[in-house]
């Protein structure tokens, strides 16, 4: 029986649910028809990934794919030349390929650790791996966090630095970082949302702590449609060079807390900003340079933890690395996470804090807790998706009918013309030419662009 698209979809944004709701699902129920339907879905997801990923690398040095891959969180900036310059160490040299550029405006700023490979295994990895992620990523928000790398004067460990790079390794950057993060974001999204329907619930005085356990809360057939949309536009990305890449997903707050801390360690001198971060850029690349080079020689480090590999000291700067596998842990966690391997031979279980079982019987019910119990910066909520951009807006003002279709607007603008002409007001009727000139090109561009898809 063939499954939409939008269905498996829908399957795909349940299990990143169930991972923002610390609910592990029964994977082992292969009779249920709902359940295998589920994991086809995943599958499907996880093997396009997988298939993709390669496909959207550049010629990018090894380390720089290391480096990449090792990212949970980019951001893309325009920058001034001269900053550009300063950056890339006055060599101008792509940082991701190692070949001359002179193009590109824009820098990319990356923070981890991450490992992607992790989140494409089995439907039942995604929930622990999720949990992995967001009591990390939350630690940014603590009140220790930014007091912790001003006092070793050294930027915050998951700062993987800042590379300036050409135009062709940036596109390709993105689609690698939309496809590597693709599951995660879901989840993260997914949580955020729960968030947001706790508040209003507290709100409404309406919410006991618990969600039903099998109820499907941010699971809509708009979210559905959009995960579809989205995939499409990453795969026709990548398969021809002239489609726009889709906009990356960015938590603002998470980069206001990094942005602080480079401020704090670089005293706000401007200079010393931009070595600390071109000098973590070069140190992230010459530790998993070495790290390549001896995967080269034949060394296996699939062992490896994934938080490990992108925060080692491999520069010897610092005395006492931040490592999260070595790194005391906190004494207030947001949940309880059981790990268990593919055989199911090993079980890991993060130790909590006196009374924290009782949370994680909780958690497995299927409730949810919006907040978390560590002490935390002010922070302005933010989800990880990207602003709108101008065909979105467009589409949502025509699809409410606040705006006509692109032919109706033109033929309005070549009457405007006329008016105006007849009003003898030239130089504005001459704006209106070049306006509908501009609007016959862009409308000739995308009808041929349709035709390229279907043919």
């Amino acid at each position: 029986m063939s499954t939409s698209r939008e269905d498996r979809a829908s399957n795909v944004l349940w299990i990143a649910e169930m991972a923002a709701r610390n609910i592990q699902p029964d994977i082992e129920d292969v009779d249920d028809p709902g359940n295998a339907a589920m994991l086809r879905a995943w599958d499907a997801l996880t093997s396009k990934i997988r298939y993709l990923m390669p496909r959207a690398a550049a010629s990018w040095k090894p380390e720089f794919q290391a480096v990449l891959n090792s990212s949970h969180s980019m951001r893309v900036e325009k920058i001034a030349v001269e900053r550009k310059s300063q950056l890339q160490g006055f060599t101008g040299v792509c940082m991701a390929c190692g070949r001359e550029e002179r193009n590109c405006r824009y820098s990319i700023d990356l923070a981890g650790p991450f490992d992607p490979w992790r989140w494409l295994k089995g439907a039942d990895r995604v929930s622990p791996e999720y949990a992995t992620f967001i009591n990390k990523y939350e630690e940014t928000f603590s009140k220790g966090f930014l007091n912790c790398a001003t006092h070793r004067g050294k930027l915050p460990d998951v700062d993987m630095g800042t590379y300036v790079v050409g135009e062709t390794c940036l596109r390709k950057a993105k689609l690698m970082y939309l496809l590597q993060t693709m599951v995660m974001d879901r989840c993260y999204a997914a949580e955020r949302e729960m968030e947001a329907i706790t508040d209003e619930e507290k709100h409404d005085g309406n919410f006991d702590g618990n969600f039903e356990l099998s109820e499907q809360y941010t699971v809509t057939d708009e979210a559905a449609a959009d995960l579809v949309q989205r995939q499409d536009a990453i795969e026709l990305a990548i398969a021809d060079e002239k489609r726009p890449v889709p906009e990356i997903e960015t938590d603002a707050s998470f980069w206001e807390v990094i942005d602080e801390g480079r401020n704090l360690v670089s005293n706000g001198d401007p200079d010393r900003f931009n070595q600390l971060i071109r000098d973590r850029a070069k140190k992230m690349l010459r530790g998993l340079k070495r790290h390549c080079s001896e995967d080269e020689r034949g060394e296996d480090d699939e062992e490896e933890e994934g938080w490990g590999s992108a925060c080692d000291d491999a520069s010897g700067e610092d005395d006492d690395p931040y490592h999260p596998d070595e790194r005391p842990r906190s004494t207030k966690r947001r949940r309880t996470c059981v790990v268990n391997d593919a055989e199911g031979d090993e079980e890991e279980e993060e130790e909590e804090e006196e009374g924290a079982q009782a949370g994680a019987q909780s958690g497995a019910a299927g409730s949810f807790s919006a907040g978390t119990s560590r002490e935390q910066l002010p922070r302005r909520i933010s989800s990880r998706v990207p602003p709108p951009s101008a065909s979105a807006m467009a589409g949502m003002q025509r699809a409410a009918g606040n705006l006509p279709s692109r032919r109706a607007t033109l033929v309005s603008l070549m009457e405007l013309q006329i008016r105006l002409a007849r009003q003898e007001k030239h130089v504005d009727a001459a704006v209106c030419t070049n306006a509908i000139q501009t609007l016959q090109e862009l409308i000739q561009r995308v009808d041929e662009l349709a035709h390229s898809v279907e043919s």
